[in-house]
């Protein structure tokens, strides 16, 4: 079941709160999967009531609001709902609106801990410099400041469409394709061995972990990913760096057994002398 508004008719706030309201009246569970309100010059005041329609319908997946007039104060009511833990959108369409850099940056911050948004379309918006919006996703996808920090991002997102033509434009594809992988865990993985394990990269951060995350780190290096080459690479040098790290808990246990060994082959030898000694005396 979808709702379609005809663009030859405005759709002022009043409407909009009208047509939430009549939904959240309903006794039944709404089944409306999607909305498509385009081209009716819908503008800020309007967009908290149709975001709305996400909490009232739990089954909504897609909104189109593409050719309207929003602008930063209504990216503010759609991160809203994008940040809402009932909110089950996996495709927003905002192509043509009147959407600036700063409003794009505050729909970004609300997918980070977004677990279910995989297309979002921005075309044709008042952002200027398309590479900020390039950035700020890039960033949304991969925050590189740490390897804990890449592991938080976003790994859902797998389209977005405005920011095609730039240098970096060529990253964000790269991120949207690892971020199609099924497994999320994967997703993190290969973006860690994209800009953390590259070429000779940063070993300090490494020698501040926990050994059992830098033996969790050697243990995965070599699968799962897709340039087996690049991470036998990665491994070999934290191997060489960080022996004692790698093998620290083996090693440890091999000297605990060699230190019991040795003291029992003392108390045989302490016997053996107590023996003779017994003998002797006899």
């Amino acid at each position: 079941v979808d709702i379609f508004i005809d663009s030859a008719y405005d759709l002022p706030q009043e409407a909009a709160s009208v047509m939430t309201d009549a939904l959240r009246l309903r006794k039944k569970e709404s089944p409306i999967k999607a909305v498509s309100i385009s081209s009716c010059g819908v503008t800020d005041k309007s967009v908290p009531a149709i975001t709305e329609l996400a909490m009232v319908c739990p089954q909504l997946q897609i909104l189109d609001l593409s050719f309207n007039q929003v602008k930063e104060g209504g990216c503010d009511a759609i991160a809203a709902d994008l940040q809402h833990p009932k909110c089950k959108l996996k495709k927003l369409d905002l192509q043509y609106n009147k959407i600036s850099n700063a409003g794009i940056r505050i729909i970004a911050g609300s997918i980070q801990s977004n677990s279910r948004l995989k297309t979002l379309r921005v075309d044709g918006n008042e952002t200027g410099g398309k590479e900020t919006s390039v950035d700020v996703f890039a960033n949304l996808l991969c925050d590189r400041s740490s390897i804990n920090a890449t592991c938080a991002s976003n790994h859902t997102l797998q389209k977005v469409t405005g920011c095609d033509g730039f240098p970096s434009s060529k990253i964000l594809e790269r991120l949207l394709q690892v971020n199609q992988m099924e497994n999320k865990i994967k997703s993190a993985r290969e973006k860690i061995f994209m800009f953390h394990l590259e070429g000779e990269f940063d070993l300090a951060p490494f020698e501040r972990m926990d050994l059992k995350v830098v033996v969790e780190v050697m243990g995965w290096l070599g699968k799962d990913c897709i340039l087996r080459q690049r991470n036998m690479s990665a491994f070999y040098r934290l191997l060489r760096k960080f022996p004692r790290q790698c093998f620290g808990g083996y090693l440890e246990e091999c000297e605990l057994r060699t230190r019991k060994i040795e003291k029992l082959e003392q108390e045989v030898e302490d016997l053996k002398t107590s023996n003779k000694r017994l003998k002797c005396e006899e």
